[in-house]
């Protein structure tokens, strides 16, 4: 079969559709000039690819003279981001990135209606003018609040929705950038391989089976997911080395580390397979988190040069971000752009790789510096040993702090305060100040007092991996009953939410968390309890650190087991590509039953693709070389 692929340049010909298409037609490519001038009455069909381009492909008058005479004459044609075509025509594109796609064809065994697709960060054209005989494919169904499939979609969707559909019986429009969903990473795959399989097969006029690998996998997807008990120490290694591997790679560190980090990548995939940068400003806790990557890592393998990074995020965290004096003397500011907010559980964060150092060496070299940051957050702790969510400097003055360490803050979330109990109980082990252990002590207790019914913010299953960390550390300065019995109480209930893959599903009892269902601000991955959707930012990245201190505190059989439960899990979620900018790390949302990067797409700034360099891959990392540290005996 003889196709002509019209497209804006010649050149590019590099499409992840024409690759596809070359195997079951000889293609021959014009730019819209070569065509107004060639000779097309012997091609058998026509594809107008005009996704290569942030515009919409216009054809001129002679080109589009010629194509509308052979679609006249029975010629077939799918045309693709084209502004005109037919009766057709359409408005000036729009960005797609919190819409998503609803299928409305017939059922096929890949697709069935109301089944949904996300293309990330596309352009959509909206058409005008259908013909008589048009009908939907696919249409733009908005933010829609359901994980994969909706029950009742709209089978008469307007026109001005439609992503695709079937112009006539000569033609297939699609009104998006689709000839490179492979780089552009359209999720779920298997239901845009059926897509485009069925536009080939429909131009072709027989079927076209296809089989494409995507841009990137997980590690463990398909039949990759047997980690044995002779293989665990090898593949582990492998997978942290691969993380830090990526830390390089995509440029994470800014030089060395002595001027932060990187935050990471954000969920803006573009049609041409780009994925932004986090553009925030350079934030205290990722930073302090990848230094612990490097400080564990020399550790494990004597690497002076790890341990020189680790330093120089550390004398950023606490040099750079650390207000030096007056009221606020001691505050970790949160990024170089919200200079005057603090987040404890995010200064906690950063201070946490030093005070596991001075847990694991004895060298107290930062020990002054940690006590003056934890000084600032205890003097605006309320006495129930809670902070409320953040301290902002403009609402702040002498008179307001004394007011906020004077009364209960009434504020129980794990989210926001389980890590600053972290931090506190690692410091009076460090130092004995009392203060600090009962300012953990109040605030834990407070927070078990109402759980499971804390303060929310993504989950439950959140709040649940959060605290497991603050309560292994608890029950190991303390040793009392009741403190282990919390441990394993949350433990239990967490394991409620064990999916078959390794990995929690999240969940919300009540769909109380704040973030539940939101379409416009910061949104949870879940939809519905029972989504099979883990989450890697907010939950899962917490467990490898928590099970390792939890394991290390209790010598129990039953925690080393969940920490090596999880390593397997985090080294079957590592993404594989030959990307290197993403090839190594671990991205948010994760379909447990279809093994792909995916969740509820709707987060104002992390959604399931984002790859964040400290919350997400530094958390993890430095929780399986923790436990790396305990199995070879470097840990006592």
């Amino acid at each position: 079969m003889k196709i002509a692929v019209i497209t804006s340049n010649s050149r590019q010909t590099a499409t992840d559709f024409t690759s596809l298409l070359a195997k079951f037609a000889e293609l021959t490519i014009f730019c819209d000039r070569e065509a107004a001038s060639a000779e097309l009455d012997g091609f058998d069909a026509f594809c107008v690819l005009g996704g290569t381009e942030k515009q919409p492909l216009l054809l001129s008058a002679q080109t589009r003279n010629k194509i509308e005479e052979l679609h006249a004459h029975g010629k077939r044609f799918f045309v693709e981001y084209c502004g005109s075509f037919a009766n057709m025509y359409s408005a000036p594109p729009r960005n797609t990135v919190y819409e998503r796609l609803v299928y409305v064809g017939e059922a096929t065994g890949a697709l069935v209606p109301g089944d949904l697709l996300d293309e990330h960060t596309n352009d959509f054209t909206s058409p005008y003018c259908a013909s008589p005989q048009s009908r939907p494919i696919l249409y733009y169904g908005g933010k829609i609040a359901a994980f994969s499939h909706i029950e009742k979609p709209d089978m008469s969707a307007p026109l001005s929705s439609w992503g695709l559909y079937m112009y006539d019986e000569n033609a297939m429009i699609c009104s998006f950038r689709l000839c490179s969903f492979i780089a552009a990473r359209f999720v779920p795959f298997r239901r845009w391989t059926a897509i485009v399989e069925m536009i080939l097969s429909w131009l072709c006029g027989e079927k076209c089976e296809i089989s494409p690998l995507p841009h990137c996998s997980l590690r463990g997807a398909g039949d990759n997911r047997a980690v044995s008990d002779e293989n665990f120490d090898a593949e582990l290694s492998e997978s942290v080395r691969r993380g830090v591997e990526w830390i390089k790679n995509a440029d994470i560190l800014i030089d060395g580390g002595a001027g932060g980090v990187c935050e990471g990548l954000s969920h803006n995939i573009y049609a041409d397979g780009h994925q932004d940068r986090v553009e925030s400003g350079v934030r205290t806790d990722c930073t302090g988190e990848i230094g612990g990557v490097y400080m564990l890592g020399s550790l494990l393998s004597g690497s002076g040069e790890s341990m020189k990074i680790y330093e120089n995020t550390a004398d950023f965290c606490f040099g750079q971000m650390m207000a030096k004096s007056g009221i606020f003397r001691g505050m970790l500011r949160w990024t170089s752009a919200a200079w005057g907010v603090c987040y404890q559980d995010d200064a906690a964060r950063a201070m946490l790789p030093s005070l596991i150092k001075i847990s694991l060496t004895g060298d107290k070299s930062r020990l002054r510096d940690i006590e003056t940051a934890l000084d600032f957050l205890v003097s605006t702790t309320g006495t129930d040993g809670l902070r409320q969510s953040r301290t902002d400097c403009p609402a702040l003055d002498a008179e307001k702090i004394a007011e906020l360490g004077s009364r209960p803050s009434n504020f129980p979330c794990a989210h926001y305060n389980a890590y600053y109990h972290a931090a506190l109980l690692l410091a009076y082990e460090a130092d004995g100040n009392e203060v600090y252990l009962d300012t953990a002590r109040r605030g834990i207790a407070s927070l078990m007092a109402v759980y499971p019914d804390t303060v929310r913010e993504h989950s439950e299953t959140q709040e649940l991996c959060r605290l497991i960390l603050p309560l292994a550390l608890l029950y190991g300065i303390t040793h009392e009953d009741e403190h282990l019995a919390w441990l394993f109480r949350v433990t239990a209930d967490l394991e409620r939410y064990r999916h078959i893959s390794g990995g929690y599903a999240e969940y919300d009892d009540g769909y109380k968390a704040a973030c539940s269902h939101n379409a416009n601000g910061e949104c949870s991955l879940l939809s519905d309890n029972g989504d099979p959707v883990a989450d890697l930012l907010y939950s899962l990245n917490w467990l490898p650190l928590g099970f390792a201190f939890a394991w290390e505190v209790t010598r129990d059989e039953y925690f080393e087991k969940l920490w090596r439960n999880i390593a397997v899990f985090m080294m079957n979620a590592q993404i594989q590509s030959n990307d290197s900018s993403i090839d190594g790390a671990w991205a948010r949302g994760i379909d447990l039953d279809a093994w792909e990067l995916y969740g509820v797409p709707h987060d104002v700034g992390w959604g399931p693709c984002c790859v964040e360099s400290g919350w997400t891959v530094a958390e993890i990392l430095m929780g399986l070389e923790y436990g790396m540290l305990i199995k070879r005996k470097i840990i006592n």
